[in-house]
C-alpha cells in the first residue's frame, strides 16, 4: 500500500497495477457519455423550454463528447504506466470537467432566471382549459375554476426541474473534483513508484 499522499491506494503488484484508477477512469467514461446522451436526446424539459438557446446543449454535448474521448487517454496511460502522459491526461480532465460544470450550472441559472418563460411556453403546450363556448352554468363555472390554473402548475414544474438539475449538477460536481482529486494524487505516486523502479 502506497502512502505518498492523504489518498491510499492498492498497489496489486509491480509493474503498478491499480484497480481504482481505471475505475476513476471507466466512472468519468460512464458519466461523460450519459451527459452527451442527455444533452443530445431528452425529453421535453419544462423547465428549459423556450428559455435556453439551441446551442447550449450542444456545447454541453460538445465537452463532454471530448471527455468521453480523452478516457481512452487516460485508459492507455495507466496501462502504459506511463507518468508523462497520465500528467497531461489528468490536466486536460480536471479542465473539461470545470467546463462541463460551468456549462451545466450556467444552462440551470439561466433557466431559473427565464422561467416565466418557459412558464409561458408551458402554458401554451400543456395548460389547456375549456373554452367556455358550452351551454350551461356548469361550463361556465369549471371554466372560471380552471382559469389560470395551468399556469401555476407549470410554475410549481418548471421549480421543481430547477431544483433537481441544480442539486443534480451538485452532487455530481462534487463527486467528480474530488475524483480529479484522486487522479492527481494517484499520479504523484505513480511517478514516486516508477522513480523508485529506475533507482532500482
Amino acid at each position: 500500500m502506497a502512502r505518498g499522499s492523504r489518498i491510499d491506494f492498492c498497489c496489486c503488484a509491480i509493474p503498478l497495477v491499480n484497480a481504482g484508477a481505471y475505475m476513476i477512469v471507466l466512472e468519468f467514461l460512464l458519466v461523460s457519455t450519459s451527459i452527451v446522451a442527455l444533452a443530445l436526446f431528452p425529453p421535453p424539459i419544462v423547465a428549459t423550454m423556450g428559455c435556453l438557446p439551441g446551442w447550449s446543449k450542444l456545447a454541453v454535448a460538445t465537452l463532454s463528447l471530448h471527455s468521453t474521448l480523452l478516457q481512452i487517454l487516460g485508459l492507455v496511460s495507466i496501462a502504459k504506466e506511463s507518468a508523462l502522459i497520465y500528467r497531461i491526461y489528468v490536466r486536460l480532465n480536471f479542465g473539461l470537467t470545470l467546463l462541463i460544470i460551468a456549462a451545466t450550472a450556467s444552462s440551470t441559472l439561466v433557466s431559473y432566471r427565464r422561467r416565466e418563460d418557459s412558464i409561458q411556453v408551458c402554458n401554451l403546450e400543456f395548460g389547456n382549459t375549456p373554452d367556455g363556448n358550452g351551454k350551461g352554468f356548469k361550463i361556465d363555472a369549471v371554466t372560471q375554476a380552471l382559469k389560470g390554473s395551468g399556469k401555476v402548475i407549470c410554475n410549481y414544474f418548471t421549480l421543481v426541474q430547477v431544483g433537481a438539475m441544480a442539486s443534480l449538477i451538485f452532487i455530481l460536481g462534487v463527486t467528480q473534483l474530488y475524483l480529479c482529486l484522486c487522479q492527481r494524487a494517484y499520479g504523484k505516486q505513480q511517478r514516486q513508484a516508477l522513480d523508485r523502479r529506475v533507482t532500482w
